[in-house]
């Protein structure tokens, strides 16, 4: 993002649904800046369902002008959710410096675990079926907020929706200081969805 709105209600969000137009329709949302009407935070967000979050679940806002690589996962798509069988939404937001560092640390959910990043957001849904098919629409809502969406990937696992830099992008980035400037002109801020 390089401009961010003031108003509780502002914020840039991804989301997949039947009508994603309608915040009610989007039932997988990953926001880079999600300020529901009953707060003015500015963190990360990730949204499980057909209901906007009424406050914000992420732990730390981004920085303006930075690129990132944004990772959401969603498990139990499809199935009947239930206390047993829930249904979680996890989100994870990575400069060019931490995502270089996850694929140096083998590129895989252990490793994105383990890797130090700028900021994380997960809901937990407990009822409802929530599926992701050929029939959804897709949607990049911005309410006020500015900033480019470089890439979009979708897929069943992680290394379906995880950009392998090319062989000398990969010496360069575990090699020297200033790999992390190539890779933030090769990739822009996206978000993902895995389930």
């Amino acid at each position: 993002m390089s401009a961010r709105g003031t108003a509780a209600t502002d914020g840039a969000d991804v989301r997949i649904g039947v009508t994603p137009s309608d915040s009610l329709g989007g039932h997988f949302n990953s926001w880079s800046d999600a300020r529901p009407t009953t707060t003015a935070s500015t963190t990360v967000s990730v949204g499980y369902g057909s209901t906007v979050p009424t406050a914000t679940n992420g732990t730390a806002s981004l920085t303006l002008n930075t690129t990132y690589i944004i990772i959401s996962k969603f498990t139990n798509v499809g199935l009947s959710l239930s206390a047993g069988t829930s249904g979680v939404a996890k989100l994870w937001a990575l400069t060019s410096a931490q995502y270089a560092s996850f694929l140096s640390s083998g590129g895989d959910e252990t490793a994105l675990n383990g890797t130090s990043v700028t900021a994380t957001a997960t809901q937990t849904v407990t009822s409802g079926t929530f599926t992701f098919s050929s029939s959804d629409a897709f949607g990049i809502v911005t309410v006020t907020d500015v900033g480019v969406i470089d890439e979009l990937r979708f897929g069943s696992a992680l290394a379906d929706v995880t950009p392998i830099p090319e062989p000398e992008t990969t010496t360069l980035l575990l090699g020297i200081g200033c790999g992390a400037w190539i890779i933030a002109r090769r990739i822009r801020p996206r978000p993902d969805r895995t389930a």
